[in-house]
């Protein structure tokens, strides 16, 4: 027969059973269940029930010797059962005396030459034959997978086309198969309750039901398949399943795995894995065999094959390929996240990493020093949040990695600062002796202090000087800090920031603001300073601060529009705030008090609010100069 011919045959003989099936008997009532939902339906007939077709088309001269079965082409509208179908195809064809090619090896052979037979039209079925190291192929679709449900029970059913095909490409066996499983007991044999415990865990690819239809499906092909007789071995061990705990999952180091095999009985059966090697199995009943093997450190397989062998006395042994799922052993920790990176937050600490991490990382942990429990992260998250941390204590950290498999990177120790301001974490830390420029964040802390300023300092147009509270500045006379870019001083009431003179004599200036980037200060106590701030340009929010005996506490000119919020002014020699050109301040809440002769100088182009401020002497024409409003 052509292979045109052989095509129409199975077309035809697969029409054929699906509609005996269809017609076979009826019960109202019944749904049935694809992978995109659940169709009303007729309701099918319960009992034991199958359609099939098969032709030998060839004599036993011209069947292969070793075969492979392709991946199966889907008809259905579900991808479930494809893998389940092939491998208990291959295990059952391998009772026929055939050399079977286990299916994982097919794959990898195909996916290494870019093939993929079961989408890629116009084959070049020699060129397979070469690739896989066969002289047979078994080719076909899956024809039907539905899951039915009848009052309280529940089947799948399953069926396909195959041909298979010699050296020669001659079809020398086609055939069409529907079989179908009833929802029940599991047997309580170690198979039974090893694939019991799979479905209860879900780490079965499907249902048990599916499993079982696939192995009635796989039994009544391969007893219509012709066997070459040349290759028969006496008295060969028959073996009817393979189970093992591992399936669909990441073990390591420590796990214990439950195998089973039944088969005949009083023979010596064991368990060949790839990298692993051959692991015992006992006879606990006639003809069903267990063993548990613990999980060894120093491997790592990816993927591999489950086979359960069974031998008699005279060395002859079979083969069966567990079609529960592949074993995966991976003992090898992921790799630590080398991007970590920190953002402070008033109160906690923002971490962050990106997405590009070991394919196989499960979680990320953090644990607080001091604290029991771990905050727990996925790492598609790429952030985690440490919270009700005190500001600006240093705070130790443990991070630990672990992937799907349980491995576990050791701790990794951070340190993490919570503050305001978001870059206070990763500022780099000055020590006593200021530079003359800074770039890029930098922070003053207490804990490196008191910090003397000798001359002048550059707030760079990219860099951010942070000061955290408590922090003590001394001023040589001719000291200053330029603002170019940004300065947060971050004091408190409770721990402000000093700044005083050097050696009894009082510094000329400190702080002169020429940026209209988004400075604040706060909280600092500044004494003998002439003119502690000087305002050219932008609007830096002044507040909380308590300022004396300056001679000028605040000078603002330019087009500068600062916000002077909450501060105490005293004992200024000349002024407490002198304005001109177009400087246009904002004061709210400030105290004025015994600033001699003037608490305010305003030359600016704009009227002065002043209402919401205190003044001691009162507001007047005497102690304010220039516009006012009150």
């Amino acid at each position: 027969m052509t292979p045109e011919r052989s095509r129409v045959f199975l077309d035809c003989t697969i029409r054929s059973a699906l509609a005996a099936f269809a017609i076979g008997g009826f019960l109202s009532g019944c749904a049935v269940q694809t992978d995109e939902g659940i169709l009303a339906g007729p309701a099918l007939t319960l009992g034991t029930s199958n359609s099939t077709e098969a032709e030998v088309l060839v004599d036993e001269k011209t069947l292969p010797t070793t075969i492979a079965v392709l991946p199966l082409g889907n008809q259905t509208t579900s991808d479930l059962a494809i893998g389940a179908v092939r491998q208990t195809l291959s295990n059952h064809f391998s009772s026929r005396n055939y050399r079977v090619m286990h299916t994982v090896d097919v794959d990898r052979r195909l996916a290494l030459a870019g093939l993929d037979p079961a989408t890629d039209a116009d084959l070049d079925f020699s060129k397979l034959r070469t690739i896989l190291g066969v002289d047979g192929l078994i080719t076909g679709d899956v024809t039907h997978y539905e899951k039915t449900f009848a009052g309280v029970g529940a089947r799948i059913s399953v069926g396909v086309s195959l041909t298979l095909l010699n050296e020669k490409d001659e079809i020398v066996w086609a055939a069409s198969n529907v079989q179908r499983s009833y929802a029940g007991g599991v047997s309580v044999s170690p198979v039974g309750i090893i694939v019991n415990a799979l479905a209860a865990a879900k780490h079965l690819y499907g249902d048990i039901n599916l499993f079982r239809a696939a192995d009635d499906l796989g039994r009544a092909l391969a007893k219509d398949m012709p066997a070459p007789e040349r290759l028969a071995v006496k008295d060969r061990p028959v073996i009817q399943s393979v189970a093992h705990s591992g399936a669909s999952q990441k073990l390591n180091y420590g796990a214990t795995v439950n195998f089973a095999l039944e088969g005949d009985a009083g023979l010596n059966a064991s368990i060949a894995i790839q990298g692993v090697g051959l692991i015992d199995l006992q006879e606990v009943s006639p003809g069903a065999y267990s063993g548990q093997w613990v999980v060894d450190q120093s491997i790592n397989i990816e993927s591999e094959t489950v086979i359960g062998r069974l031998m008699n006395d005279a060395g002859e042994f079979s083969s069966w390929v567990s079609p529960y799922g592949l074993m995966t052993i991976d003992n090898t920790p992921p790799t630590a996240l080398t991007d970590m990176t920190t953002t402070s937050r008033p109160g906690a600490v923002q971490l962050s990493w990106s997405a590009d991490y070991d394919g196989d990382l499960k979680t990320v942990s953090v644990q607080v020093q001091g604290r029991d429990a771990w905050q727990r992260a996925a790492p598609i998250d790429q952030t985690l949040t440490l919270s009700e941390l005190p500001d600006f204590a240093p705070t130790q950290i443990q991070i630990m990695l672990e992937d799907d498999a349980g491995n576990q990177t050791a701790a990794q120790i951070m340190t993490v600062i919570a503050a305001p301001d978001p870059r206070f974490s990763q500022a780099e830390d000055l020590k006593s002796a200021l530079p003359s420029v800074v770039h890029g964040a930098m922070r003053l802390r207490k804990a490196f202090g008191p910090f003397t300023l000798s001359g002048p300092l550059r707030v760079a147009t990219d860099g951010v000087l942070l000061i955290e509270p408590g922090v003590q500045l001394e001023l040589a006379p001719n000291a200053r800090i330029d603002v170019l870019g940004e300065i947060q001083a971050m004091g408190t009431t409770a721990a402000p920031i000093t700044v005083t003179h050097q050696q009894g004599v009082a510094a000329q200036a400190f702080l002169i603001f020429k940026s209209v980037l988004p400075s604040r200060v706060a909280g600092m106590s500044v004494q003998h300073v002439n003119v502690p701030f000087q305002i050219l340009a932008g609007s830096p929010v002044i507040e909380d601060n308590v300022i004396n005996g300056a001679f000028n506490a605040i000078m603002m000119s330019g087009s500068s529009k600062p916000l002077i919020r909450n501060n105490q002014f005293t004992n200024a020699s000349a002024s407490a705030m002198v304005l001109s050109e177009q400087a246009q301040p904002r004061l709210q809440g400030n105290q004025f008090t015994e600033n001699q002769p003037f608490h305010i100088q305003n030359s600016s182009s704009y009227s002065l609010k002043v209402t919401g401020n205190t003044f001691d002497p009162p507001a007047s024409t005497m102690t304010i100069l220039g516009p006012m409003e009150d």
